[in-house]
């Protein structure tokens, strides 16, 4: 794991990384996007990654960087094992 956590925030368009994110042994904490993207098919927030909007990106980052919580373990293993499905 070379960051603990790594943000997606869609732009313009929507995040064509999004997908190769879930594969890298991080967290993702993915901004709501505006749209549902094609590719959310079988993803679960909270479970393959963590949802954050812009009010509450802070505490989303201090949840993650809780190291009483461990949150992070969990939802890197659902995401690998997703990556591993498709």
């Amino acid at each position: 794991m070379k960051y603990k956590a790594i943000f997606d925030i869609d732009g313009n368009n929507w995040s064509a990384r999004f997908n190769n994110l879930l594969c890298y042994n991080s967290v993702i904490i993915k901004i709501a996007p505006d749209f549902v993207e094609a590719n959310f098919k079988g993803l679960i927030p909270g479970v393959h990654y963590l949802p954050a909007m812009l009010d509450n990106i802070t505490q989303v980052a201090e949840f993650v960087m809780d190291r009483t919580m461990m949150p992070d373990a969990q939802v890197v293993a659902n995401a690998n094992a997703w990556c591993k499905e498709i």
